[in-house]
C-alpha cells in the first residue's frame, strides 16, 4: 500500500507542475486556485479508491478531505462569491460531514460516523439557510478579523513553548 500511495503522490506532483507549466507559458489561462484544486481532486479520489474498504480510516479521511477541499477551490474560483468567509465556513461543516459520511459508508457498524456526519451536514445547511440572518457570518467575520491580528502573537508563543518544553 505504500508504493501506491507514493505513485498517487508523485502523478498528483506531475500534475500540479505539469498545469502550471501550461499555465505559466500561456497555453492554458487559469489561476493557481483552479491547478491546486484539480491537484486536490485527484489526489483524493485516487486515495479514497485505494483505501476505502482497507481499514485505513485517517487515510480516507484525509484524502476526502482534500477532495472535498478541491471541490470547494474549483467552485470557489469559477463562481462569483460575494461573502468568500461564508462560503468557507459553510463548508468546513459539509467537508467534515462529508468525510464522515463516508467513514460510515466504509463501516456501517460505525454509527456514530453517521450521527456525526449528518449533523454536521444540517448544520452546515442551517449555517447557508437560516443562521446567515442572524448575523452568524457577521460574527465570524469579526472573529476572522481578530484571528488575523493575533495569529502572529500565538505563532510566537507556541514557538516559544515548543522550545522551552523540548526535551534536553
Amino acid at each position: 500500500m505504500r508504493r501506491s500511495n507514493n505513485i498517487i503522490i508523485g502523478l498528483s506532483f506531475l500534475i500540479y507542475g505539469v498545469l502550471s507549466l501550461l499555465n505559466g507559458y500561456g497555453v492554458i489561462n487559469t489561476g493557481s486556485s483552479v491547478i491546486i484544486g484539480i491537484t486536490f481532486c485527484f489526489y483524493g479520489i485516487a486515495t479514497v479508491n485505494q483505501t476505502f474498504g482497507n481499514d485505513e480510516r485517517g487515510k480516507l479521511f484525509f484524502a476526502s478531505v482534500i477532495f472535498l477541499i478541491g471541490v470547494v477551490l474549483l467552485v470557489k474560483s469559477h463562481f462569483e462569491l460575494l461573502d468568500s468567509r461564508g462560503i468557507i465556513f459553510t463548508s468546513i461543516l459539509f467537508i467534515g460531514g462529508a468525510a464522515l459520511l463516508i467513514l460510515f459508508l466504509e463501516n456501517f457498524k460505525e454509527k456514530v460516523f453517521l450521527y456525526t456526519g449528518s449533523i454536521l451536514i444540517l448544520l452546515g445547511i442551517l449555517s447557508a439557510t437560516f443562521f446567515r440572518n442572524y448575523g452568524l457570518f457577521s460574527l465570524a467575520n469579526k472573529i476572522g478579523n481578530l484571528f488575523e491580528y493575533f495569529w502572529p502573537v500565538l505563532l510566537i508563543v507556541f514557538g516559544i513553548s515548543l522550545f522551552i518544553n523540548r526535551k534536553k
